[in-house]
């Protein structure tokens, strides 16, 4: 199945999950909560936010470009539907890299920092209704 048709396919409540193809490999977007909009009051709610859940590329696979081909991926979903995304960085226990690494990571893919943490990080789609 491909992207766009699964988020096509989502009426009522956005979920999207991303597959790559290699064992224990993912990204997973939702709606934003509530609660995430009260504690970040920068994230105005009139921009069509998606929350970036969860990324992980099994360990067997890391280095191959997996992680950054899969963020391509949910930058062109977003790109396409005219959502911006939003993220809390927290690696998994078995993610290699620091939470400051993954900035970086993300950073490559458009993500900014919010000033009040520099750990939530957004990718803002401007020009889409």
């Amino acid at each position: 199945m491909s992207d766009t048709k699964t988020l096509a396919e989502m009426k009522e409540k956005f979920y999207l999950d991303i597959t790559f193809g290699t064992p224990n490999t993912w990204l997973v977007m939702q709606e934003v909560s509530p609660k995430f909009y009260e504690r970040y009051p920068a994230l105005v709610s009139w921009i069509n936010w998606k929350q970036l859940w969860s990324i992980q590329v099994s360990r067997k696979y890391r280095g191959q470009g997996i992680g950054h081909e899969l963020m391509e991926r949910a930058n062109k979903i977003a790109d396409t539907f005219g959502f911006s995304l939003v993220l809390q960085v927290n690696p998994f226990n078995s993610c290699p890299l620091t939470k400051d690494q993954l900035c970086g990571f993300y950073g490559e893919h458009g993500f900014v920092s919010l000033v009040e943490d520099k750990y939530i990080m957004t990718r803002v789609v401007l020009g889409k209704s």
